[in-house]
């Protein structure tokens, strides 16, 4: 005798049974613990600058690439990332987990 004829020819066993495992699930349901919202800390840091009436190559040259070269040698600095576009440039640095944002933010703006 199959699983599914013992079920259909039983109906008050198999609902028992669903009913059990749908308590089961509830209570450990209740008893686990998850964080909706864990803290997590930020680890990158964005800088961005403007400079009115500048052409691309011209910030490239003149800023993106001085800011990139004085930057990298930020400690703890996983990695960096620039993009220049026309008025504006923008490097972001992603730093390793678990470092004080707030002493690599100081550290960037010492640079």
């Amino acid at each position: 005798m199959s699983i599914y004829q013992s079920a259909v020819r039983k109906p008050v066993t198999t609902a028992l049974i669903y009913v059990g495992l749908a308590v089961i699930g509830i209570f450990s349901l209740s008893r686990l613990s998850v964080d909706f919202l864990p803290s997590m800390s930020d680890n990158t840091i964005l800088v961005i600058t403007t400079y009115s009436g500048a052409s691309a190559a011209d910030i490239e040259n003149n800023v993106t690439k001085v800011l990139e070269g004085a930057l990298s040698s930020v400690s703890n600095l996983k990695h960096i990332t620039t993009s220049t576009k026309e008025n504006s440039s923008l490097v972001v640095m992603e730093f390793e987990y678990g470092i004080d944002i707030d002493q690599a933010t100081n550290d960037v703006r010492d640079k």
